[in-house]
């Protein structure tokens, strides 16, 4: 543990704290924190004390994967070459809070002060952080067990499990962050054997369900069943029977015409489907190209359920790197915090989730937009349903690097565990108080997509 840190938190045990230090509060948010992160302990972290600014690009050394070789007896090694690849991440996402205290609030105590406004503030970047590294479940869409709006039974665990072993995961670390939906199907299941505790963070430990064939189940609130309550279009299969990995699919008892963009579900394989091209007679579309394609076989007449779509709504459109909120229109509802949310027609195009503030107006995404967004410019929104995250450790990495410190300022950097805050306490004079803001520079990135799948029901 950092000594500063050790440092703080024995004098706010001894209740003699100075409200006006910033390493107090720092070593108090970095406390809080911890205790509220549940999904940040389960992945890749990545940190060092080297200061940066935002937009900075962090290296990251990605070791080669080797094969076994037999020899015979009088032949030579084959000699591998012991590469490191590397990959970047940005530090595109500066995480703030800001509150002011009141002169007459100040004199509370430092406990008082905590509970009352600090303790609600870094929940919500608890949130936050949590809610941005489970948005990344999308990068994963084209790999998948179980169906939307099943169930999960113990075929789709012992599934769940194969998958990992199919894509040779390494036996450690294997971890399956559940929606409260799924949780409950767990539960109620009967095989559960429950694990004395997962990793060392308190709020991992409360939120573990146990393991089962070698995967760590945790349940995060962060992660929501997906509810969206607009508008969906219904057509259905019309070309006989279909087998595992169809993409091109005829269709019939539509009205009109689909976009290329939107999603779909298919009755019999209820995975998300990308609908990247269409084929139309007279207006209306009789014929789709899905991705990733079909993970189940479907019969004659499923029906297809295309769910809404929306667009940009800025006459300039959105730069690529885009972090503020987005205007957008014609969604009949908002899409759900979570859902996906996606660009462009290609199986391959941008994913982002829909963030808490978002409506049917303004869009909130996961993160920096990945590409230009145009004036009208098509948004598609996935399907409603559980998309539990199965991964390994190192599917992808959590980076962080301290912020500078002002000399000047009454400014306080501290980092633990991966997590470097910055704390400013300032006078503000209009507002005749004292202003507290904490904030945390970092990005995410995947590292290997054959580390991680979705787990529907």
């Amino acid at each position: 543990m950092n000594k500063h840190l050790v440092v703080f938190l024995c004098r706010y045990e001894t209740n003699d704290v100075d409200a006006s230090i910033p390493e107090v509060w720092a070593a108090e948010t970095l406390r809080i924190l911890e205790e509220e992160l549940v999904v940040y302990p389960l992945v890749n972290n990545d940190y060092n004390n080297q200061v940066a600014s935002y937009g900075d690009t962090v290296n990251i050394s990605k070791p080669a994967q080797f094969t076994a070789r037999r020899k015979a007896v009088t032949s030579d090694v084959t000699t591998q070459n012991a590469t490191l690849t590397n990959t970047q991440a940005v530090l595109n996402q500066q995480l703030h809070v800001s509150f002011l205290l009141r002169d007459r609030q100040m004199s509370l105590s430092f406990q008082d002060l905590v509970a009352m406004f600090l303790d609600r503030a870094v929940r919500s970047m608890a949130h936050q952080i949590d809610t941005s590294i489970l948005a990344q479940r999308y990068q994963f869409i084209s790999n998948g067990v179980g169906k939307l709006g099943t169930a999960l039974a113990r075929t789709s665990l012992i599934a769940n499990n194969k998958k990992a072993d199919d894509l040779l995961w390494p036996n450690d670390d294997r971890v399956v962050v559940v929606t409260p939906g799924a949780a409950a199907d767990i539960l109620d299941n009967d095989n559960i054997s429950h694990a004395d505790s997962l990793g060392d963070n308190s709020a991992v430990r409360r939120a573990s369900l146990g393991q089962l064939w070698n995967m760590h189940y945790v349940k995060s609130t962060n992660n929501k069943t997906i509810a969206y309550t607009g508008g969906t279009t219904a057509g259905a299969i019309n070309a006989g029977n279909l087998i595992v990995g169809s993409t091109s699919l005829t269709v019939d008892g539509f009205t009109g015409y689909l976009d290329p963009g939107t999603w779909c579900t298919i009755a019999g394989d209820m995975t998300p489907q990308k609908i990247t091209d269409t084929t139309d007679t007279s207006g209306v579309t009789v014929g789709i190209t899905i991705a990733p394609g079909l993970k189940s076989a479907v019969l004659d007449d499923a029906v297809v359920t295309v769910y809404d779509k929306g667009q940009v709504n800025l006459a300039a459109g959105y730069a690529s790197g885009w972090e503020e909120d987005m205007v957008i229109d014609t969604f009949t509802a908002a899409p759900a915090v979570g859902q996906l949310i996606s660009s462009g027609t290609a199986s391959t195009g941008p994913i982002y989730a829909q963030m808490n503030g978002g409506s049917a107006t303004l869009l909130r995404t996961d993160r920096p937009t990945d590409a230009i967004l145009a004036d009208d410019a098509l948004l598609g929104i996935g399907p409603v349903g559980d998309f539990s995250f199965a991964f390994h450790r190192d599917v992808l990495t959590f980076v962080s690097r301290p912020l500078a410190k002002d000399p000047d300022a009454n400014m306080a950097v501290l980092d633990h565990n991966g997590l470097a805050l910055r704390v400013e306490l300032s006078r503000d004079s209009v507002g005749q108080g004292k202003r507290v803001t904490v904030d945390l520079l970092y990005g995410i990135k995947v590292l290997d997509t054959n580390l991680g799948f979705l787990l529907y029901s």
